[in-house]
């Protein structure tokens, strides 16, 4: 088992990697946004409508599966809270819950 200090080193290199891979975001959206808009003001209004697809799409995906993981939290936590000490999971990535 790790100690807490190793433990705690892995999550903030992973929150680390995480935010150098969402910091830019916002910038590039910004100046596709103000390319977008050099065009013309139909071209923007198009662009801000497939921007509001994507992100209706991509909430509807982010919500299925945080609805699955608490699914299976919730069947984890019944199983070690039967007396197992370890949760027995399956060796898969691939698991359904239900």
């Amino acid at each position: 088992m790790k100690s807490p200090s190793s433990a705690n080193l892995r999550l903030s290199q992973l929150a680390k990697n995480l935010f150098e891979q969402l910091r830019p975001k916002p910038s590039v959206f910004a100046f596709v946004g103000l390319l977008a808009g050099h065009m013309g003001a139909i071209e923007l209004a198009a662009h801000q409508l497939v921007l509001a697809f994507v992100a209706l799409t991509f909430t509807v995906a982010v919500g299925v599966a945080s609805a699955g993981s608490v699914r299976v939290g919730l069947a984890v936590g019944a199983r070690v809270g039967r007396g197992r000490a370890e949760p027995d999971l399956p060796r898969s990535s691939v698991a359904s819950a239900g």
